[in-house]
């Protein structure tokens, strides 16, 4: 993984890690529009789906407790994809 994907991977984490589990969060959107902006999200394909995960259960109307949990799964896999990156770039 490259040093963009490091400061991608951070920059989601950071992201998620000061959202809200509700829907009209702006953190959230952020992050999965970060993801997608490339065409390549392979390595970031977890943190994608957990946070796509998280806001559909907050659109489809989950309860505080469960919409708060989604989003910290999601925050566990962004947690993920940074150690993921070290760990490469780590000679």
């Amino acid at each position: 993984m490259t040093d963009n994907d490091s400061a991608k991977a951070r920059v989601v984490h950071a992201l998620l890690s000061s959202a809200l589990p509700q829907r009209t969060d702006e953190n959230l959107k952020k992050a999965a529009d970060l993801l997608l902006k490339d065409g390549d999200f392979h390595e970031q394909k977890a943190t994608l789906l957990a946070i796509q995960t998280t806001m559909a259960a907050i659109e489809d109307g989950a309860s505080a407790a469960e919409a708060e949990q989604l989003l910290v799964q999601a925050t566990r896999q962004a947690e993920s994809w940074i150690t993921r990156c070290s760990k490469d770039a780590t000679p």
